[in-house]
Order: structure tokens, then sequence, then C-alpha cells
């Protein structure tokens, strides 16, 4: 195994590998320009092993659910990523809709109300803008919540953040 190229950016690392082929490229899902998530969706031939805070595992696995790859938690122990780059299968991605992410997922009403949320209203405006009552904006959060693996609103927020809905 050789290292080819090393990016700060995404536009980066894309440039690095249209000069040279690879067999597989470690993104750090904090990656920005365009973001790590971006980058990935543009991989699809190529094995990745996704790069985070463990927090952040559930997004990665989503996007690997479907494509070659593992995902590392940065916080691991010394020797991990080597690890999880000989773990990290070798193949063409399964499916050509890897790319689906788990806001992909979401009912036309859960988007709306994860929208509102993630545009810091509160549950009570959610449910007033959407003309629904702040029991039914609550079950749809809880929803959003279990498909986007958030615990809270702020989760929601970095989530949104990450895979560049908000800047």
């Amino acid at each position: 195994m050789c290292v080819v190229g090393e990016a700060s950016t995404g536009q980066g690392a894309l440039d690095a590998m249209a000069c040279s082929p690879v067999d597989l490229v470690a993104i750090d899902l904090a990656l920005e320009e365009p973001r790590a998530v971006q980058v990935a969706q543009l991989l699809n031939a190529v094995p990745v092993v996704l790069m985070g805070a463990a927090a952040e595992e559930g997004l990665a696995n989503h996007l690997l659910r479907r494509r070659s790859g593992r995902f590392f938690d940065l916080s691991g122990p010394p020797g991990a990523f080597l690890e999880a780059v000989l773990k990290a299968p070798h193949t063409a991605p399964a499916s050509p809709d890897a790319a689906a992410l788990p806001h992909d997922t979401l009912t036309s009403r859960e988007r709306e109300v994860f929208q509102l949320l993630i545009a810091g209203h509160t549950m009570s405006e959610v449910a007033y803008e959407l003309s629904i009552s702040k029991s039914t904006a609550s079950n749809h959060l809880a929803k959003v919540r279990q498909k986007l693996s958030a615990n809270t609103v702020a989760g929601l927020v970095r989530y949104a953040h990450r895979v560049g809905l908000v800047r």
C-alpha cells in the first residue's frame, strides 16, 4: 500500500485523484470545500475509509451501506486506522444509488419539521407554521431524530451542517 496524495480540501482531493489512480481513499468527515459527504458520493467506484468522531458513525455507516468502505473513529487506539484501511473491502459499490443520505429517507412532513428546526424555529413555531399540534410536531421530530441518529435538535443542526444543508 502506498500513499499517493494528501489534500486539505475536498476539491484538492478530487484534483489529486484525477492525476493518479487510487485503490482506496481516506476521508475526514470534517473535510470542507466540498464537504466529505459530497466527495464520498463522487467516488462511487473507489472504496473509502470515512474518519470522524464516534458521534458521526451513524452518518458514515449510512453512507457506506451500499458501497465499499469502513468507518474509523478518530479517537480510536493507535493502529486502528491501519486496521480500518486493511479491512476496507477493495471492490466496487453494490449500487449506483449509494449516495442516498439519511435525510433522503424523511417524509415530506418530517423534512418540513427538520428544515424549520435547523432554521432556528421552536417546536411551538413549527407547529404553528405547519398548522399541526405541538404533539404532532414532536412526533415528527422524534422520527427525524431517529432517522438521522441525532439525540437533540443541536445534533440535527450539526448533521445538517456536516452534510452541507446549512453553512
